[in-house]
């Protein structure tokens, strides 16, 4: 029996509207482009067209519930395909292209698809149908579509596994419009906006922070390959760009290249981080640019839209991830001013598919718990500290690896620092921090000798890390998050060699 709170967090207010948008907006605005790809462009009426060709293609093929899954670069036709597989009641999945062989196939026996779609670039894949064969089947489409209701799966979405086998998030169609609606209002899009797609599209950052909510309301979207710096700030000249998502690296690396001149700079609205925890320093790089730089948060399971920030706080309450969007319920669980994060609205997933006891831990009486440790301020905003898998205990004290990051991030010595707990016969786990620096050091061991001095004064004894590796760059997965087990093998390694 689910309770009156679980039940007001888990109802769309939303419901009653029109689940195929598109064909909506194909009658109401048909001539508006939407969407861009290299040097072709699609308006309503022709992205609906192509959906509709499409669920011709497949509607002997596929029936209502099935799974439909596509290996490919960023492409229309993740788009065209989506909207298709929702006409006819089945549900996307789309394959991380960066995997190997072998975690590739441990997803396809998880998921099962009925079909695998696949571009030029994956053609050796087993049962892998070219996308261009949709074009050759047969075209023309049912009269009545399948009715799409609320809690019907729309995406699966693999999540990035940086710590154990990835699991398939559910992501119904009621969560994906309740995204659409709070991002809408929460971050003031607007129908003139555009944005460029570089995340990639089997993550939620390509699909959910800007890619379906500004097409839902008519803004303009281009589809990029994949993350290309030059092009990016090719397109942010040429005002393609009013607003667009990244994880930091990405920001850093933009930066870094940075040729935009103030002119062009002023047709930015803002830039929102996600994915990983950004740098203050290069929050105030892009906020010395004249930009306004948000640093989101989300999750595939909840959002990925959870928080806006006002733009009057962005100096004051820089670092944070702002306050609950319309609709968003949050609250910390824990002793003291940290807790653990839980989520909760119309937002959140339907569960992990074949995960009925992973589900149950992350889906609590309709909230989603995080795993990110958090603190809330007096004025509401949140505050991420770290993930409760990485806080450790020093000699019986809590550390934040992040904290201490932050601390060390603000030398211009270092690009960016991770720190990780590992075991200790004395204080039961020490801190081990490995470094990225801007340049070459003539002498490492004297560096270090005086950023420990600099952070024994900055940090309380037991929060300095005692082990210290510098790298040439951090190991990160496909969307920007560090790879933490590569560097708890690179620790063990580094502290054996002493002994």
């Amino acid at each position: 029996m689910i309770d009156t709170q679980e039940r007001k967090m888990t109802e769309n207010p939303y419901d009653r509207i029109e689940m195929d948008w598109l064909a909506k907006r194909a009658q109401e605005m048909p001539n508006r482009k939407v969407l861009s790809f290299n040097d072709k462009g699609y308006t309503f009426q022709e992205f609906n067209q192509t959906v509709n060709r499409i669920v011709g293609a497949l509607e002997d093929k596929i029936k209502a519930g099935d799974r439909v899954g596509i290996l490919a670069l960023n492409s229309p036709y993740h788009l065209f395909l989506a909207f298709a597989c929702w006409r006819l009641g089945a549900c996307l999945v789309p394959l991380n292209y960066r995997l190997s062989q072998e975690e590739l196939k441990q997803i396809l026996d998880d998921c099962q698809p009925s079909l695998i779609f696949v571009d030029k670039h994956y053609s050796h894949i087993e049962n892998g149908i070219p996308l261009e064969e949709l074009y050759k089947w047969k075209r023309e489409p049912a009269e009545q579509p399948y009715p799409i209701q609320p809690e019907d799966p729309a995406l699966i979405l693999y999540t990035s596994g940086t710590t154990g086998r990835p699991k398939g998030a559910i992501l119904s169609h009621r969560m994906i419009l309740a995204n659409i609606r709070f991002t809408q209002e929460g971050w003031e899009l607007k129908p003139e906006d555009r944005t460029l797609i570089f995340a990639p599209l089997f993550h939620t950052g390509g699909w959910n922070v800007l890619t379906l909510p500004l097409l839902h309301m008519g803004g303009h979207v281009r589809l990029m390959e994949n993350f290309d710096v030059p092009k990016v700030l090719h397109y942010l000249k040429q005002g393609e760009g009013t607003i667009l998502f990244g994880v930091p690296t990405m920001f850093q690396m933009m930066a870094d290249q940075w040729n935009l001149t103030e002119r062009e700079t002023k047709q930015i609205r803002f830039f929102i981080s996600g994915g990983a925890p950004c740098p203050v320093e290069l929050w105030d790089w892009y906020l010395g640019k004249g930009i306004a730089f948000r640093q989101g948060y989300g999750m595939t399971e909840v959002g990925p839209n959870c928080f806006y920030f006002p733009e009057s706080f962005l100096q004051s309450k820089k670092g944070k991830v702002g306050l609950p969007m319309k609709g968003t319920f949050v609250k910390t669980v824990g002793e003291g001013e940290v807790g653990e994060l839980y989520i909760g609205g119309p937002h959140v997933f339907s569960g992990y598919l074949n995960r009925p006891e992973e589900t149950a831990k992350t889906l609590v009486n309709g909230m989603v718990a995080t795993g990110d440790l958090a603190r809330i301020d007096q004025d509401g905003f949140v505050e991420i500290v770290g993930r409760k898998k990485e806080m450790f205990i020093s000699g019986g004290e809590n550390v934040y690896p992040q904290e201490i990051c932050m601390v060390m991030d603000r030398l211009e010595e270092i690009r960016e620092s991770y720190v990780i707990g590992v075991g200790h016969k004395k204080w039961g786990e020490v801190g081990f921090a490995f470094l990225v620096l801007e340049k070459e050091i003539k002498n490492e061991k004297e560096f270090l000798e005086e950023l420990k001095q600099y952070l024994r004064e900055k940090l309380a004894h037991y929060k300095v890390p005692k082990y210290y590796k510098i790298l040439n760059q951090l190991p990160r997965n496909s969307m920007g998050k560090v790879i933490k087990g590569e560097l708890e093998k690179m620790a063990k390694d580094f502290i054996s060699n002493l002994f």
